[in-house]
């Protein structure tokens, strides 16, 4: 397994956090991110009282699909088409600028399994098109509490699915199919990839996880240290996964934790990204290297100075463009030629 340390990356949680106006910014944070705890951190705040009172919740829940405000203009690409996919979610479909994309990208979107749609996944999804030469599939999954697992893990398969058996239509090649996606989507990116084992399951050439909520035991080392006050919290945490597990035998379901999938062998190569001062990193990085003792490959970038979120919450700035660069190159080396792919360790 090669692990990179990267410089300071972007936003992309679309899950909402509470503020961080209190705690002063730590030394190592990059500056954007820092930035981002100031101005942006207080509007994606949970509420006081969401766990423990039922009006407090179900007004949050009201709001959760409010139209995300776009920090930066939407990029151009080649086409843009919404889908359904019959019997499953609504899809949005996009050619990078300049023509088809060879590789075809899964993408799905974070948000606690709570909230998030295609639009709040829309300028991401663009972004990864044009730079990954890809066409992208924008997923949107059925949320929790109302549809609690296995429906977004289903949906995402039969969206996988889909998207593999339609590939040539959309321009792309079901060989190079990447199922991709940030926090409670990289869960579910992680999921169809262990699922893509199954007899008859679309096959995945890669998986792509951006700082992925992987195990609910929320016992790791990065909830102690950053936990608090870097928008994604250890509370917020704990209510998003009983919103998405609301059964207890679920908890142990390795489709809904891939953390605790015992046998990870024969699962798709990786590229596992984390960010320095999220409360996932640890992990994010341990089931990395469980991939690696598995014998698949992976690669790791951990984003120093950055919070959860960077992916979609700091598009435009110098540190995210950095960041998906290297997203970018993790996903080429990982797709070259067995004999060129990185070592594993």
């Amino acid at each position: 397994m090669r692990r990179r340390h990267d410089g300071p990356p972007e936003a992309d949680a679309g899950a909402p956090a509470r503020s961080t106006s209190a705690k002063s910014a730590p030394a190592g944070l990059d500056p954007d991110a820092a930035r981002l705890l100031r101005e942006v951190g207080p509007e994606f705040a949970l509420p006081p009282g969401l766990a423990s009172d039922p009006a407090v919740a179900t007004a949050y829940l009201a709001r959760r699909r409010a139209p995300v405000a776009r920090r930066v203009p939407p990029e151009t690409v080649g086409e843009v088409a919404d889908r359904v996919v019959p019997g499953g979610p609504p899809v949005r479909t996009y050619l990078p600028a300049g023509g088809d994309g060879g590789r075809l990208l899964v993408f799905l979107h974070g948000g606690g399994w709570v909230a998030g749609d295609i639009d709040s996944s829309d300028a991401i999804c663009r972004r990864l098109a044009n730079l990954t030469r890809s066409t992208v599939v924008n997923v949107e999954y059925r949320l929790a509490p109302e549809h609690p697992f296995p429906a977004a893990f289903d949906d995402c398969v039969a969206a996988t699915a889909w998207a593999a058996a339609h590939a040539v239509e959309l321009g792309a090649d079901p060989a190079r199919l990447v199922v991709a996606g940030s926090s409670a989507g990289g869960n579910l990116a992680a999921a169809v990839a262990l699922a893509s084992r199954e007899p008859g399951a679309a096959a995945v050439a890669l998986q792509l996880l951006i700082c992925p909520a992987l195990d609910p035991r929320m016992g790791a080392d990065s909830y102690a240290h950053h936990g608090e006050g870097y928008l994604l919290e250890r509370d917020q945490m704990e209510w998003f996964w009983a919103q998405y597990l609301r059964e207890s035998p679920d908890r142990t379901n390795g489709y809904a934790a891939p953390a605790l999938m015992e046998d990870l062998a024969g699962a798709p190569p990786a590229v596992v990204v984390t960010a320095e001062f999220d409360p996932l990193r640890d992990e994010g990085e341990a089931y990395a290297r469980r991939l690696a003792a598995a014998g698949v490959a992976v690669e790791v970038l951990r984003l120093e100075g950055q919070v959860h979120g960077f992916v979609t919450m700091l598009q435009g700035t110098p540190g995210h463009t950095r960041a998906l660069a290297r997203i970018a190159a993790a996903l080429d080396r990982l797709s070259a030629p067995r004999a060129e792919s990185p070592a594993r360790r």
